[in-house]
């Protein structure tokens, strides 16, 4: 019987189109992510004197959106569909 290491089995596998398309995905999508947390740290001032907070308060916005768009598809999916598919 043969040993083979992480690096060898990664070196026969390769990589084709399916692994290029989904580090393209996936490179979009931290650039996306990247853009949202630079948006919210460039609206920080402007949020925090429209509504009267601090800035460190005004900051934590990030996090709300963070949570939203977390529990938003969830939440709509498990409703298109009725069922609790969507749930989880």
């Amino acid at each position: 019987m043969t040993t083979i290491t992480v690096d060898d089995a990664l070196d026969r596998a390769g990589t084709g189109t399916y692994q290029r398309r989904l580090m393209a995905i996936f490179g979009l999508v931290w650039a996306a992510d990247a853009m949202q947390v630079l948006a919210v740290g460039f609206t920080a001032a402007s949020i925090a004197a429209t509504f009267g907070l601090t800035v460190p308060q005004a900051l934590q916005t990030g996090t709300l959106f963070f949570l939203g768009s977390c529990s938003a598809p969830r939440v709509s999916a498990g409703s298109r569909t009725g069922s609790a598919a969507g749930a989880f």
